[in-house]
This record gives C-alpha cells, structure tokens and sequence, in this order.
C-alpha cells in the first residue's frame, strides 16, 4: 500500500559512487553506477557484448567529465532489474565503450542509471550505513532534523539547485547548480 515501509537496497561507495547490484535480461548481478547527472539506464558495451545483447546505430554520448565523447549503440529488447526490487524493470536505452569506468572505480563497472529510476522514487542515501532507501513518491513525508532545499528537474532530467559559492577572500555568487551523484568533485564550476 501507499504507506508501504522503503525498501533498503545496500550500495558499495567505490571511489565516492554508489554502486548498486542490477540484472540485465536477467543477467548475473552486474555493478552499477546510480547517477543523478544520467538519464537513460547505459550498459558498457564490453559487457552488452557478452550479455548477446542487440545493438543498433551509433549515437555519440558525452558527460560532465572531462573524457572525450564516445560513439555508443542503441539497446534494443533489453530490461535492468535492481537486486532486491522485485518486479521492477525498465529498459537499458544506450551500450558505450566507457573503457575509463572501470580504471577509475578501482573495479569492475558495468554500467549506469540515472535519472529515468531516480524519478519513480523518493531516493535516501544513507552513506554512513550504505543504503539506499527508496520510499513511495506519493506516501512520502519528511520527518527528519535536516533542510528541505528544493530541486527542480531541467529538460526532465537534470535535478537542479539554487546555492550560494563564496570564494576565500571573493563575492559570493548564488546560481543554479546541478546536483549529480555520478561526479566524484565536490564542486565543478563552468564560466560564465
């Protein structure tokens, strides 16, 4: 029912990320990265490869690091599932190389979700305990000592936040900031 308890989902913080446990096609649990700053669930393709997953076209891709662009496939008839979710699925939209993802995790990654999961819940990140707590959108009401900041979503997809920066010694400046999970920065600042 509505006022169902969450359900707790533990995470591993490889290198300042959550890495969550998901299926593919009903797969072997394969790591990936949950990653506000994404939108559409992303398979490396490696692993896509090994999976006998169908892939078509090419559709160039690009994050907020400072990799360079990568040319990926569309996936076509394949679904991700999160380990301890029962029933829940939604489709793997993209397959790219992202050979970087792995080296910089320290260990295997295949993949990524992002904003596509992160919007059907009211999403806890509770890093001291390493779970994620996903709470009904509709039922939920905040109870806890902490600030409710609001967060509205750009093009669908991107959660942002209104924040004040104030430099050592400089002029504070309040803008909009996205908040992404997936950056392993503190704070990445773009001109102008």
């Amino acid at each position: 029912g509505s006022t169902a308890a969450p359900v707790s989902i533990p995470f591993d913080p490889a290198a300042k990320h959550v890495i969550v446990q998901v299926t593919v096609n009903k797969s072997r649990p394969l790591s990936f990265i949950l990653d506000s700053g994404a939108n559409v669930a992303i398979i490396r393709t490696e692993v896509a490869k090994e999976l006998g997953l169908t892939l078509e076209g090419t559709v160039g891709v690009g994050g907020a690091g400072s990799g360079p662009a990568q040319s990926g496939s569309f996936v076509r008839q394949a679904t991700w599932s999160l380990v301890g979710l029962p029933g829940f699925s939604q489709p793997v939209t993209l397959a790219v190389p992202m050979p970087e993802l792995p080296i910089a995790m320290g260990r295997r990654i295949d993949g990524i979700i992002g904003g596509e999961f992160i919007k059907e819940f009211v999403v806890e990140l509770d890093y001291q305990a390493r779970v994620l707590k996903l709470h009904n959108a509709g039922a939920f009401r905040y109870e806890g000592a902490g600030e409710a900041i609001p967060i509205e979503f750009v093009n669908v997809i991107h959660p942002v936040l209104r924040a004040r920066v104030t430099p050592v010694g400089g002029q504070s400046l309040e803008q909009r900031f996205v908040l992404d999970i997936g950056a392993s920065g503190a704070l990445t600042l773009y001109s102008p």
